[in-house]
């Protein structure tokens, strides 16, 4: 084994700690940008994927966490553009996919779930984090942005979901 395989074994063994330490934030933010499972399954692999891409220029100037969410959300928000951009058209010829039924709690995460698909991607990421019980200044420095401009949209966010609620 060369020097170069063994810095290559480093690198692959330190980036699956880190992704593994992380998956559930990962699977939980691509699931709530999804609105299908083949959609989460793209989202995942393309975070993924860029994060093994990015993983050499992270220089540990933030937390991992930080650093993992950021490329998290940059996925899916720039997924979530360019899927608003050019539509699937669906067969209509296909049957319907007909789900088991589902336990009460899995409902409760399906209505959660529908309700936050219909925010704003920067918006639906900020409820996301604090959902997560990431402080302000986390989210604002995950975000990129200052902590009132968090803690303004984190209200606006609020509102707009108990509307929704109510709507339903």
């Amino acid at each position: 084994m060369t020097d170069k395989d063994s810095d290559m074994t480093a690198r692959q063994r330190a980036f699956t700690l880190t992704v593994t330490r992380y998956a559930g934030v990962i699977t939980r933010l691509c699931w709530y940008y999804s609105s299908s499972q083949s959609q989460f399954e793209d989202l995942r692999q393309d975070t993924l994927l860029n994060l093994w891409q990015g993983w050499d220029s992270f220089r540990g100037a933030s937390a991992p966490q930080t650093w993992i969410y950021r490329v998290c959300l940059n996925t899916c928000v720039s997924s979530f553009r360019k899927s608003r951009r050019w539509p699937l058209s669906l067969d209509s010829s296909a049957p319907p996919d007909i789900p088991e039924p589902a336990d009460p709690a899995s409902e409760a995460r399906e209505e959660i779930h529908s309700m936050l698909l219909r925010l704003p991607p920067p918006d639906r990421a900020i409820m996301l984090l604090w959902l997560e019980q990431h402080s302000y200044d986390e989210i604002a420095e995950i975000m990129g942005l200052p902590r009132n401009t968090v803690a303004t949209r984190l209200r606006r966010a609020k509102i707009k979901l108990t509307s929704i609620a109510k709507s339903l």
